[in-house]
Parts: C-alpha cells; structure tokens; sequence
C-alpha cells in the first residue's frame, strides 16, 4: 500500500513537470512566432525594393540618408516575410519538406524581391559618389544585409534542387558560414551607432 502510494506521488510530480515544461515550450513558441513571424509583415506585392536611376552623381549626406531609408524599409519588409515563410515551412514539414504551390510562389517571389533590392543597391552605390565620411560605412551595411538575405536571394535555387532532391530542406533564414564576418555583433554595433548618428532607423538591424 505504502509502495503504490510513492509510485503515485511519484508519477503525480513527473505528470506536473511534464505539464509545466509544456506550457513553457508553448510561451516560448508564442514569443517566437511574434518576434520573427510578424502576422503584420508587408505583403510581398507591396514591398517597394530600392531603385534608382542616378548615375554619376556626387552625393550629399542628405540624399544617401534618403536613400539608405528606403533601402532599409525594403530590407525590413524582405526579413520579415523570410521568417514568415520559413515558417510556414517549418509547420508543415513532416519528415519531406512539401512545398505548396502558393508557398512556392511566394517564395520565388521573395528571391526576386531580395536579388533586385540588393543589385540596384549596389549598382547605386557602384555608379554614385558616396561622401567620403560615410563610404565605409554605407559598404559595411550593404555587405551586412547582402549577408542576412543571402538565403532568401536563393530560394528559387534551393527549390529547384528540392524538385531534383525530395531529402533537401529549404532554409531562406539562416546566414552561411562565409558571411558570418558580415554580421556579428561588432559588424552590427558600428551600424545601429551609424544610423542613430544620422537619425535612421535601426529595426531592421534588430532583427
């Protein structure tokens, strides 16, 4: 008697601890759904990429402000659908990533978004006088966000070998080893204290 009723206390506490540890994993999924699957995030029809047809010109600090905010809305919008989709991915994997078609399409889209956002940025600042004071910068950020939507600017591709590979996975989230330089704290904190300086956002920085 004395026995079974330990083996019930027992089985009463692990039931609790099971229970507990539950309703912490689904906080946690919670909070991680919020922060990186915004159910605010920008349709991908209407993310407004950078474009320019400037050419040639000597920038003041004013007009690259200008330009740096646009190309940082584009950037944040571009983030928060990566996680968005990712995570549609990752609900419905069940051991062979399946990918709707509509889920594929917004993520060919998503490459698309992402590959001309960065291009014409470049090209930009390629085809441009950046001002002196801020060249560096302006590089580092555009390496930065090269780096963070690497994955995303190949989705096309990682679908493609998924079609040849059922086993693949596709991953528009994560930063590969190569550009881990671009994107580490120091990389970030010389970019939030750039931006702060000159009045500009920092929430794609955040992300």
């Amino acid at each position: 008697m004395k026995l079974k009723y330990l083996i019930s206390i027992t089985l009463a506490l692990v039931l609790t601890v099971v229970l507990s540890a539950c309703g912490q994993n689904s906080d946690d999924s919670q909070h991680h759904n919020a922060k990186y699957a915004p159910k605010n995030a920008t349709p991908l029809s209407k993310i407004q990429i950078f474009k320019s047809d400037d050419k040639g010109k000597q920038l003041t600090e004013k007009e690259m402000d200008e330009k740096l905010k646009a190309y940082l809305k584009a950037n944040n919008d571009i983030i928060d659908n990566k996680y968005v989709l990712q995570h549609q991915l990752d609900e419905q994997y069940d051991g062979n990533q399946k990918v709707s078609k509509k889920l594929d399409s917004d993520l060919r889209d998503l490459a698309n978004i992402a590959t001309k956002n960065q291009m014409n940025f470049e090209s930009y600042i390629k085809d441009n006088k950046v001002p002196a004071n801020e060249k560096e910068d302006i590089k580092r950020i555009e390496k930065y966000f090269k780096a963070v939507n690497h994955k995303a600017a190949q989705a096309d591709q990682q679908l493609e070998e998924l079609s040849y590979s059922p086993n693949n996975t596709v991953n528009v989230v994560d930063v590969p080893t190569n550009y881990a330089g671009d994107v580490n704290n120091k990389q970030q904190k010389k970019i939030k204290a750039f931006l702060k300086a000159h009045n500009l956002e920092t929430k794609a920085i955040d992300k």
